[in-house]
């Protein structure tokens, strides 16, 4: 998965065109088939073609292309794996590419990766002091009723880390990298989103632990107005029971009791090997989602939905369902299960008196996910880009094209006979105009305890 920010010291500024006055990648990782199609169709894939773009964007500017932050969450090559195409591309386009500062979370890092981030820190003015490797167990959080630590910032946005590096009692090395997972808080003032990466129950759990201490204080956490589901909405890795045909998602529950999360969105390959996101999470982490923030839409889940809050799937395969015009505030990023796919851009925006929920359907030649951000001290978007890599079989193949769709019934030359019908199903199912369409709310204000 991977997750770009954009900030903008104007928030009149318009995205689409000006040049970004911060950028920041939280996790640079997606890969996979389709996104080996991509490129060599166009000679980049679309996740670095963005990030390019802002570079370069940057550079006719007259700026220095800047990344300010990169934090890779822990060591699985969907969490970096791009990086290397990233800097290859970045040298051969001789973009003088200069890095701010390097947070590396987890355990257990293989030569192979920590090799990657050795190359990136050659980036930045000083590899000893810019590249910050997380050692030990660490919370911002870690002080009850004392002083939230900022893990990094950017003008008004606040990064800090929830929990990472938590060690776990499992045996398996791949359970142990993604317990280590670093969980990012991303706040704009009162407003925040959550950003789990691989996070397992036992990750959780510990996050309980600290926050527990806030108890007699209150709840250091602002408002979170969204939160994307851990490990792409996992079952496996959430479930603390060891017993067959049982589940114990007491460390979800509590989590999502402390956070109160008001969007969800979660990660959805077409039928993918690991069943991801699973019913049960969905069911969990909306507990206290708002509803109507986006027009009704649909959700693609894997397992019953037995809740009346959802309509009946109106297509079905095997366990996996297409939920049809869910009104609750949660989102996955595939929106059908044939093939070729139809795929969301989901957009998530927070400014310091609003927030706003927008979507971006596009065809792709196989089923993927990729979210773009757009991001500034006054409005923040956190870019969602998830797709399967060699290394983690997650998700289905992610694909988008280097011509970003902008318009909810634009067309890629290269889209697939067929699938264009299935952009204007989507489009007349969501009754959009032809620009994106974004609802905009007033900010609640969480209570403290």
């Amino acid at each position: 998965m991977a997750h770009l920010l954009r900030l903008y010291a104007d928030a009149g500024t318009d995205p689409a065109t000006a040049p970004a006055d911060g950028l920041a990648l939280f996790d640079f990782g997606s890969g996979g088939r389709a996104l080996t199609m991509a490129r060599d169709a166009h000679g980049m894939s679309p996740p670095v073609a963005s990030v390019i773009a802002q570079l370069q964007r940057q550079m006719a500017a007259g700026s220095t292309p800047r990344l300010d932050l990169v934090l890779v969450s822990h060591q699985d090559g969907d969490h970096w794996l791009l990086l290397t195409e990233l800097m290859n591309q970045v040298e051969a386009l001789a973009i003088p590419l200069v890095v701010g500062h390097i947070l590396k979370g987890g355990t257990l890092w293989a030569p192979d990766a920590s090799a990657v981030i050795t190359r990136l820190a050659r980036y930045t003015a000083d590899a000893d002091t810019d590249l910050t490797y997380f050692t030990t167990n660490q919370s911002s959080y870690a002080v009850a009723g004392g002083n939230v630590v900022d893990t990094f910032a950017l003008g008004d946005l606040k990064v800090r880390t929830m929990i990472s590096n938590v060690a776990s009692a499992k045996t398996s090395p791949s359970i142990r990298r993604n317990c280590a997972s670093t969980v990012a808080l991303l706040q704009l003032d009162r407003l925040a989103m959550i950003l789990p990466g691989d996070a397992t129950f036992e990750t959780l759990a510990q996050c309980n632990a600290v926050l527990a201490q806030w108890q007699p204080y209150g709840s250091p956490l602002p408002w979170i107005y969204m939160m994307s589901a851990p490990h792409h909405g996992a079952l496996a890795t959430m479930n603390a029971s060891t017993r067959a045909g049982e589940v114990d998602l007491a460390a979800l529950d509590a989590f999502i009791a402390y956070t109160r999360p008001y969007s969800v969105i979660a990660s959805a390959g077409t039928k993918n090997n690991h069943r991801h996101p699973r019913s049960i999470i969905i069911l969990k982490m909306v507990r206290y989602a708002g509803f109507d923030e986006f027009p009704p839409h649909p959700l693609v889940t894997y397992g019953e939905l037995a809740e009346d809050r959802f309509p009946m799937p109106v297509e079905t395969d095997s366990e996996w369902r297409v939920i049809d015009r869910v009104r609750q505030n949660v989102y996955t990023t595939v929106l059908n299960l044939t093939t070729p796919g139809l795929t969301a851009d989901w957009l998530f925006e927070m400014t310091l008196n609003s927030h706003s929920t927008e979507v971006r359907p596009f065809d792709a030649g196989a089923p993927g996910i990729l979210n773009v951000p757009d991001t500034d001290p006054m409005t923040l978007v956190a870019d969602l880009i998830n797709a399967k890599q060699p290394h983690d079989n997650d998700m289905e193949d992610g694909l988008s094209r280097l011509n970003a769709m902008s318009r909810l019934d634009a067309r890629s030359p290269e889209t697939p006979s067929g699938v264009g019908a299935m952009a204007d199903q989507i489009h007349s199912r969501f009754s959009r105009t032809m620009a994106p369409i974004r609802r905009v709310r007033p900010c609640a204000t969480r209570k403290a305890g």
